[in-house]
């Protein structure tokens, strides 16, 4: 085991170390303990599995488990959150039936969940640092004990991320994998939580496509598809693209280029209240936008760029591309579905789907890329 020495500017309430053991590096950190992984696929065979073991409700179950509370409130706070964590289980699985107790197991995994974060807000009305810090390297120190019990048994671990891990397991270690668990599990009063997967992609750790056994596909990071209403879509035809090409074998080019809806290609940007957008085009007309813009980058159009405000105090430069490069972008915050699709540039799309594809594929080198329409001689 290697020890990876961590950053030194930090706050009071940060810390990161990470270890290298076995064919992994593991980062501790504030918020958990998670793998730096390597851009990769791994496949299950006819030898070895890939199974996922979640630690169910991790970090609410540490603060049960161990009796901890925020030392301001006294115990009473401790009995009503275990009374919340105890009814959300006892109501878990009645909600597939009835939509009612669906919204009110949502509500409580939300409250119960959300403790550990606030403990680390000081304008919260929970904050309690010694309290955070606790939860999080408790349950670091517990998956890694997991982690070392798998990896001295011969059974890979692929990846960790906070409240779980995904191994590769020889099917001949499947007897000794359940043993650990049950060991693990009496020890630590936590409940592990599976799910198989036929074949994982990674970007990152945080950036993966898992295909499960039973075909359902889970998503993440440059990866993800289905956004709530209030996170970004930036550029959705470039997830949408990588699914089809991981899942299906589609050229990112044929699904990019074919795709028919205009909201897909937009980019959204949100500039701090010491900078405004700009346009520039090359006639030299000069546009002013405000702080939230949405575009796409287009055939023709113009140059946008973040430009700092007289009066701010900010150290950034003064003046900065929205977009990298020569693209040119279509400013459109007022965009309709009927919206012409002529002008899109799909070659900018295209490459930003290749990057990931290269990284993963390719080890991080650069393939070759023909942009659209470009003639080649061989």
């Amino acid at each position: 085991m290697t020890f990876m020495g961590g950053s030194t500017k930090m706050t009071q309430d940060d810390f990161k170390e990470a270890i290298q053991f076995y064919d992994n590096t593991y980062t501790f950190a504030k918020g958990g303990l998670h793998t730096e992984n390597s851009p990769k696929i791994f496949e299950a065979d006819d030898e070895n599995i890939i199974v996922d073991w979640d630690v169910s409700s991790y970090y609410p179950a540490i603060i049960i488990n161990n009796g901890r509370y925020p030392a301001h409130l006294g115990k009473a706070f401790l009995n009503g959150y275990k009374a919340m964590f105890y009814k959300r289980i006892e109501l878990k699985p009645l909600a597939k039936k009835d939509k009612k107790i669906k919204g009110i197991v949502g509500a409580l995994k939300l409250a119960v969940n959300s403790v550990y974060g606030k403990s680390s807000d000081m304008q919260n009305w929970i904050y309690d640092r010694q309290l955070t810090m606790f939860t999080t390297i408790t349950g670091e120190l517990s998956l890694l004990m997991l982690i070392e019990a798998y990896e001295l048994a011969g059974i890979h671990v692929i990846s960790a991320n906070t409240d779980g891990v995904t191994i590769m397991v020889n099917k001949c270690y499947i007897d000794k994998m359940n043993d650990i668990n049950k060991w693990w599990m009496e020890l630590t009063s936590y409940e592990l939580e599976r799910t198989d997967y036929q074949k994982i992609i990674f970007s990152t750790v945080n950036d993966y496509l898992a295909i499960k056994t039973d075909g359902e596909i889970k998503k993440k990071g440059d990866f993800l598809t289905d956004f709530e209403l209030h996170k970004n879509k930036s550029a959705r035809v470039v997830p949408l693209a990588l699914e089809q090409y991981f899942i299906n074998g589609t050229p990112v080019a044929d699904y990019i280029t074919g795709h028919r809806n205009i909201y897909d290609f937009a980019i959204r940007q949100r500039a701090t209240r010491d900078f405004h957008f700009e346009g520039r085009t090359k006639e030299g007309v000069v546009n002013v936008y405000n702080k939230l813009l949405r575009y796409y980058v287009s055939i023709e159009g113009e140059k946008l760029l973040k430009v700092k405000n007289e009066n701010s105090t900010s150290g950034a430069a003064a003046v900065s591309q929205v977009e990298a490069g020569e693209w040119v972008m279509h400013v459109c915050n007022h965009l309709t579905p009927d919206h012409p699709l002529d002008n899109i540039n799909h070659s900018y799309y295209i490459e930003r789907a290749e990057r990931i594809i290269n990284k993963i594929s390719y080890n991080g080198k650069k393939r070759p890329f023909v942009a659209q329409n470009q003639l080649s001689l061989f």
